[in-house]
């Protein structure tokens, strides 16, 4: 009797560790609709996606229009993609430049359990960065001292360009300088700046009916950006666990 419950619970024991390895239910791996891999990384409580948004579609399986030029970029009312300098692919650690439309869309652009950050949630990580609870709240450049930008901020220079100040890459956000599309149709800061979203209006007064708040780290300093920026711009995506 002992002999055959032993060979149960053996039995058991390889069909669990069979399923627990495989990707859909990996703990370190996320699979967005187009299949595309995703590493994440817990951040004090805050799990989140270590590399940039590349999904084509939303979550209904809708596709995110691709933008080709930038007449295009700028009439777009709409949800919409871009590949920096409308390359044909983007980099792997780049992904789509997505605008707020795309990012606002009710179909969504994360995998499911995921979801846009808020501004709330990035002040989150940055309190449990090591932020001045002084400085959380601010606008334009903060976390200098405490290097934020630096933290979050992948090491290697296929990411960055030069000199990549304060680079430690602590938790494995691996933060990249995949750079931005301004809503005239320009590209800006390849190598040099990375641009996220957050899902949170900027409401102040109603003086700012139009913009968003993000964040944007920079190739040459330690900070770490608040401020509001067009909803036709084009960023990154970070997705964060619901």
């Amino acid at each position: 009797m002992m002999h055959f419950l032993i060979h149960i619970l053996i039995g058991i024991f390889l069909v669990l560790s069979v399923r627990d390895i495989s990707p859909s239910s990996n703990p370190g791996v996320v699979i967005d609709i187009d299949g595309n891999e995703y590493n994440i990384t817990q951040i004090g409580d805050q799990w989140w996606f270590a590399q940039n948004l590349g999904v084509t579609r939303y979550s209904n399986g809708d596709s995110i229009p691709l933008i080709a030029d930038s007449e295009q970029w700028v009439q777009g009312t709409t949800g919409a993609r871009v590949v920096y300098n409308f390359s044909s692919e983007p980099q792997q650690s780049d992904g789509y430049l997505y605008n707020w439309f795309a990012v606002n869309d009710n179909r969504g652009v994360c995998p499911e359990g995921w979801r846009i950050p808020s501004d709330e949630d990035w002040m989150k990580l940055e309190k449990y960065l090591g932020m001045n609870e002084d400085e959380v709240p601010l606008g334009g450049t903060r976390g200098d001292v405490e290097n934020i930008g630096g933290i979050l901020k992948d090491t290697t220079m296929i990411s960055w360009e030069l000199p990549n100040q304060g680079a430690l890459n602590t938790y494995n956000f691996n933060a990249s300088g995949a750079g931005l599309i301004l809503y005239s149709g320009i590209f800006n800061g390849y190598g040099k700046v990375g641009a996220y979203w957050t899902s949170t209006l900027r409401n102040t007064a109603n003086l700012f009916p139009n913009r968003i708040w993000m964040r944007f780290v920079s190739n040459h300093a330690n900070y770490i950006v608040r401020v509001s920026t067009f909803k036709q711009n084009g960023l990154s995506i970070r997705c964060m666990r619901d």
